[in-house]
């Protein structure tokens, strides 16, 4: 098996460090890991079709808008829906994948959610 990690973004969530738990949970587990620091190989889908699973390790901030944690282009969010649809999995996780991208709707379809706020603690 074989798992694209696309890692970046904001580096207050520590995408190195869980990009690096990750990958090693995932070869523990059989899986062959490609780590990409950039969503540009998402623009051409034909060349990750031996993948099986994607996990973006990327996180917007609360800002999609800001171009220094990596915004997903419409071309690399088709590539990643054209993949999705020819059967390879996507997992996530909180502030990796739900606070991603804030200016794709459709990849916020895809993925069920988008992270809106903590919430207020109580005193």
């Amino acid at each position: 098996m074989k798992a694209a990690l696309f890692v970046g973004g904001w580096e207050g969530h520590n995408p190195q460090e869980f990009s690096d738990w990750y990958q090693t949970l995932l070869e523990e587990n059989g899986f062959e890991v490609d780590v990409y620091d950039t969503l540009e190989p998402l623009e051409r889908p034909a060349d990750l079709a031996d993948v099986d699973l994607i996990t973006p390790i990327w996180s917007s901030a609360r800002s999609g808008h800001r171009e220094e944690f990596g915004n997903m282009t419409k071309p690399q969010e088709d590539g990643l829906l054209k993949l999705i649809a020819n059967g390879c999995g996507l997992a996530g996780w909180h502030g990796h994948m739900g606070d991603a991208f804030r200016d794709r709707p459709t990849y916020h379809f895809l993925i069920g959610g988008q992270f809106v706020a903590h919430p207020r603690l109580a005193r």
